[in-house]
């Protein structure tokens, strides 16, 4: 316990939040998009530093930084060629959430965060 806050307890409700919004966004958008919603944000934004107020909002922006971006690509792609075959929004969502995964990922060596710093 961790002035009054039950680990455990909290650990289960939050494992139960996200099972529930995976199972219900699973039939609407499909698991690999909510999965790679879930996890690549996240995971980019832990890349990008070590303090976890900072990495929910990173988290949070590049989230909603690739679902409006893929929304735009997939709009735009119905003039590519071939035309009037437009790409789906869950390809480019998951594509730039991984781009963006990758481009934190490159970051230099002597920039990487520290444990506990931001």
């Amino acid at each position: 316990m961790v002035r009054g806050v039950r680990v455990r307890t909290t650990g289960a409700l939050c494992l139960v939040a996200i099972a529930l919004a995976v199972s219900l966004s699973a039939l609407t958008i499909g698991a690999i998009l909510s999965t790679a919603l879930l996890v690549g944000p996240a995971a980019t934004a832990l890349r990008l530093t070590a303090r976890p107020g900072l990495v929910m909002l990173w988290s949070a922006l590049i989230g909603l930084a690739a679902t409006w971006l893929g929304i735009l690509l997939a709009f735009d792609s119905y003039y590519w060629p071939p035309a009037r075959q437009g790409w789906p929004v869950s390809f480019f969502v998951v594509a730039l959430v991984l781009v963006f995964y990758l481009l934190a990922q490159a970051r230099p060596a002597g920039r990487a965060p520290k444990p506990g710093r931001g």
